[in-house]
């Protein structure tokens, strides 16, 4: 009896053994770049971006931008990215060198986000922003 009891405990000490968990395997790592017009040159951008998982429903919000673009690690999977009202772009006009700060939003309705993903998205501008050079720029 005991000797069938050790060889049994000796089994399932390797057999847990043999078990990788790789989690690594379930996770990406996302990069949300900005993008604006090519007349435009970013200075700073103040934003909070919202990935919510179609299927979970989960939500992970995350500001830290660096030069527009944002890196998160999420779980792989479909996403709706927004960056939310009340966020705000500073930027340069190229052909004037004029500064400005507008208040943008942005959404995107499905990224798929598997390995080592870089979704571009572009920012849409408030139209009754106070600054007006990117409507300028665009012409």
């Amino acid at each position: 009896m005991k000797r069938m009891f050790l060889t049994l405990l000796s089994c399932g000490a390797v057999l847990c053994s043999c078990v990788e968990k790789d989690t690594e395997a379930l996770f990406t790592d996302a990069t949300l770049a900005v993008q604006l017009p090519d007349s435009l040159q970013m200075v700073r951008l103040q934003a909070t971006a919202v990935f919510t998982n179609a299927n979970t429903r989960r939500s992970i919000a995350s500001s830290d931008f660096r030069d527009g673009v944002l890196s998160v690690r999420l779980q792989k999977g479909i996403y709706s990215i927004g960056i939310g009202s009340g966020s705000t772009v500073e930027y340069i006009v190229k052909s004037t060198g004029e500064s400005y700060m507008r208040q943008v939003t942005a959404d995107t309705r499905a990224a798929l986000l598997d390995d080592r993903e870089t979704v571009r998205i572009d920012l849409l501008w408030y139209e009754n922003s106070a600054s007006a050079g990117a409507d300028a720029a665009e012409r």
